[in-house]
């Protein structure tokens, strides 16, 4: 039965990679910023190269006295200029720190929510996920036990229960003492015959409580259906003992597994 697998392989294909775009368009913007910055200093100390190569004006002291305080402008122009770039620098090894982190926590939640679509896909299909258990170290310990050879699927229990239950039934006393010879006689039929109630029913006798068990199950509630077998009769949960450890198994799983992706979320 393929139908879960079906079903939840497409979660993978839902798993996109993060949107790092807005983040590269940052770092764009900041080294055309640089890059502007750089043409200005480059611009500055062409013309502080200039100014320094001109000859001694013949004016004497006003014209030694213009250009000195030429060469002062452009020598405070160039020192801002650099103190903004520098400061510019610093801000974006700051922000690039920043970039890189977010990055990478991006990567790790995308990787993370993949290992999850994986772990879903598994538990589904009742195949192995130790190698999806990889992405979660804080794993609880009833996924790490069960990693390596899969857990139950939800369609083998629905499948094995009617055998399970017939067993349950068998093995418990289904009238009273002082039952009449005709009730006496009807239970052994149902005991040959492993009859048993396939519509849900009222009643604690053990064919009631699997009655509602069954129905439960059938609708994917298998923690429900745990709840109703608690109900039994010790000799039926010991003739059941198989299945109900398989079940819880399973639910068990299927807790943890939920809990790992709150975690995440």
């Amino acid at each position: 039965d393929l139908t879960a697998l079906s079903e939840t392989t497409g979660a993978l294909g839902a798993v996109e990679a993060p949107d790092l775009s807005p983040l590269t368009e940052e770092i764009a913007g900041v080294a055309a910023q640089l890059a502007d910055l750089e043409t200005r200093i480059s611009e500055l100390e062409s013309g502080l190269a200039r100014v320094e190569s001109r000859p001694t004006a013949p004016a004497g002291a006003d014209g030694s006295a213009a250009m000195e305080a030429q060469l002062e402008d452009f020598r405070q122009q160039l020192d801002e200029v650099t103190a903004d770039a520098e400061a510019k620098i610093s801000e974006a090894q700051e922000r690039a720190s920043e970039i890189e982190l977010a990055a990478a926590a991006a990567a790790a939640a995308a990787e993370r929510d993949a290992a999850l679509s994986s772990l879903k896909v598994a538990l589904d299909s009742g195949t192995s996920f130790s190698e999806t258990l990889t992405a979660f170290p804080d794993a609880p310990d009833t996924l790490v036990a069960a990693a390596a050879e899969g857990v139950p699927t939800l369609s083998s229990l629905q499948a094995s229960f009617p055998a399970a239950a017939r067993a349950a039934l068998s093995n418990v006393q289904t009238v009273p003492e002082s039952a009449s010879p005709a009730e006496r006689f009807t239970a052994f039929l149902k005991r040959q015959t492993n009859a048993r109630s396939l519509a849900p029913r009222d009643g604690d006798d053990a064919d009631a409580v699997l009655s509602r068990a069954e129905a439960t199950l059938a609708e994917g509630d298998l923690g429900a259906t745990l709840a109703e077998l608690t109900a039994l009769p010790d000799a039926a949960k010991g003739a059941m003992s198989g299945w109900i450890g398989a079940a819880e198994t399973r639910e068990a799983a299927l807790q943890s597994a939920a809990k790992l992706a709150n975690a995440t979320n």
